[in-house]
């Protein structure tokens, strides 16, 4: 349970501070994607685990503390998001503060990483600030079998692929990750602050936004713009004429 759960809605401010498209300029919902440790040189990894793959986000250190000593917690996991989507979800807990990687099940890519962190027992995320340092971390890993009959996604990529990240980036973007998520952490049993990131490969793609004026709401012009968007991606294609 959140400590604060009115407020059900990102604040503008904080969608306003999120990473902008290169070629558009528009707020783009937070991206994760996979990478390796050439972008880590100074990290004090065994050789072992530098030679795998990096999941990494990008997150807001103003909402995630890393300076501050605080239990912490690092898990993986499955849970359903949006109308019809289904995660696959990696997570870093830091006292009362969590990040979250959404991963789309119906991505090989990602299958191809999650295969290589089962046969060495080692996953690795990185959180990646605008300001603050990178927080790198790794952990045990293995494939358990609720996680990999997900995998069976994968034969619908074309189907569930537009339907992940249509309600993975409505999650994000209303603020309705947070309604999932739970703490590791017996200590800090009320969650203040849950952000999360939409992994994206060469499969699943990112999203971009109109950040119109105006509190967004269930109603209001930023949800318009994101079910208007879903929509779009949800219908088939028409010829051009």
């Amino acid at each position: 349970m959140l400590a604060n759960d009115k407020d059900r809605l990102m604040n503008k401010s904080v969608m306003a501070a999120w990473p902008k498209d290169f070629e558009t300029d528009l707020p783009i919902v937070p991206p994760g994607e996979f990478t390796d440790f050439s972008e880590y040189p100074n990290s004090n990894q065994p050789s072992r685990v530098r030679k795998l793959p990096v999941l990494r986000g990008f997150f807001d250190d103003s909402r995630f503390d890393v300076s501050t000593p605080l239990p912490a917690h690092m898990g993986w996991g499955t849970a359903p998001i949006g109308q019809k989507a289904v995660a696959l979800t990696f997570r870093i807990q830091r006292g009362p503060n969590v990040l979250y990687w959404l991963a789309n099940p119906a991505d090989k890519r990602v299958w191809e990483v999650l295969d290589k962190w089962d046969a060495a027992n080692r996953m690795v995320l990185a959180a990646e600030f605008k300001t603050g340092p990178t927080f790198l971390v790794a952990r045990d890993f293995k494939l358990h079998p609720k996680l990999s009959a997900m995998r069976v996604a994968v034969s619908q990529a074309e189907r569930l692929t537009p339907e992940f990240i249509a309600d993975a980036s409505m999650a994000i973007i209303k603020d309705e990750v947070k309604l999932m998520a739970s703490t590791d952490i017996a200590a800090f049993a009320q969650l203040q602050q849950v952000q999360a990131c939409m992994v994206r490969t060469q499969h699943t793609g990112g999203v971009a936004f109109m950040l119109n004026e105006g509190a967004p709401g269930p109603q209001g012009p930023v949800a318009d713009a994101v079910a208007a968007l879903s929509k779009a991606m949800l219908q088939p294609d028409r010829p051009r004429h």
